[in-house]
C-alpha cells in the first residue's frame, strides 16, 4: 500500500513537469499509473491530499539553540531545495498547504527560541504566532517572485525581522502584562 502512495506522489511530481498544477486531476494520475480511481481514493481524498502528503513527513526539524537567522536559513533552503514544485504550489489554489507548512515550522521554531526569554507560555505563543505569520508571509512572497535569490531573501527578511525586533516585542509584551 505504501508503494501505491509513493507511486501516486511520484506520478504527481512527474506530471508537473509538463502540466500546471491546476490541470492535474485524479483521472490523469490513474491513467498514467494504470490504476483504478478506487485505488487512488483508497490512499488519498483528492489531489490536495496528495500535495499535503508531499510535505507530511518532510517537516523541517526544530533544533534547540537555533537562532533566528538559522531558522530563516533553514526555511529558505527548504523552499529552494524543491524550487519548481514549491513555486508551482504557490501559484495554485493549493498554496495554503505550503503556507501552513512554512508557518508551522516557524511557529514551532519561534516557540523554542522564545523559551530563553522570561515569558509565560501565552506570551511565547502570542509572539510566536505574530512573528511566524509575518515571517512566513514575507518569505513566501519573495520566494514566489522568482527574481529573488536565496541570499537576497535572507537579507530582506533579517532586515525586517531580527533579534532586535524580537527583543522589542518581548519587552513590550512584558510591560503589557
Amino acid at each position: 500500500m505504501k508503494n501505491t502512495e509513493e507511486e501516486i506522489k511520484k506520478t504527481f511530481i512527474n506530471l508537473l513537469k509538463n502540466h500546471d498544477i491546476e490541470s492535474i486531476d485524479v483521472r490523469m494520475i490513474c491513467e498514467t499509473l494504470n490504476i483504478k480511481r478506487q485505488s487512488f481514493y483508497y490512499h488519498y481524498k483528492n489531489i490536495y491530499d496528495v500535495i499535503y502528503s508531499l510535505f507530511e513527513g518532510n517537516e523541517l526539524k526544530v533544533n534547540d539553540g537555533d537562532d533566528f537567522e538559522t531558522i530563516i536559513i533553514n526555511l529558505i533552503n527548504y523552499l529552494f531545495s524543491n524550487e519548481d514544485l514549491n513555486r508551482e504550489i504557490l501559484k495554485s489554489s493549493a498554496k495554503d498547504v505550503l503556507e501552513e507548512f512554512s508557518f508551522s515550522y516557524l511557529y514551532r521554531s519561534m516557540n523554542n527560541l522564545l523559551k530563553m526569554y522570561d515569558l509565560r507560555i501565552d506570551g511565547i505563543r502570542d509572539i510566536s504566532r505574530y512573528l511566524s505569520k509575518a515571517t512566513s508571509s514575507q518569505i513566501l512572497y519573495y520566494f514566489a517572485h522568482e527574481d529573488y535569490l536565496k541570499d537576497e531573501i535572507y537579507q530582506k527578511i533579517t532586515y525586517l525581522i531580527n533579534k532586535d525586533l524580537i527583543d522589542y516585542l518581548v519587552k513590550n509584551y512584558k510591560q503589557l502584562n
